[in-house]
């Protein structure tokens, strides 16, 4: 799909828009969205130095180079197949 956030639609395709966004969101390792959502969420409460050093420190970050996903996308891209995420353990 290609969206961004900053992607404009008319109203009448607002509804249909963000699902494709959505879908798109949670096709990737859970691992990594909520890495991700952690990082924004930094950026919005610290400067950009600060924001990057907590979050490369984090057990999100850590998760997503350490738990079964990275593994799973790794093998599914060699394989070249869709990957099948599991939802990973609470922090």
């Amino acid at each position: 799909m290609g969206n961004s956030v900053n992607t404009l639609v008319p109203a009448a395709q607002l509804v249909p828009a963000a699902l494709g966004i959505a879908k798109e969101i949670t096709s990737n390792s859970p691992d990594a969205v909520q890495s991700t959502k952690h990082g924004l969420l930094l950026s919005q409460k610290l400067n950009h130095s600060e924001s990057l050093m907590t979050h490369i420190w984090s057990n999100f970050s850590k998760r997503v180079y350490k738990g079964d996903n990275i593994k799973e996308g790794l093998k599914a891209f060699a394989e070249r197949r869709a990957p099948v995420w599991k939802n990973p353990a609470k922090l």
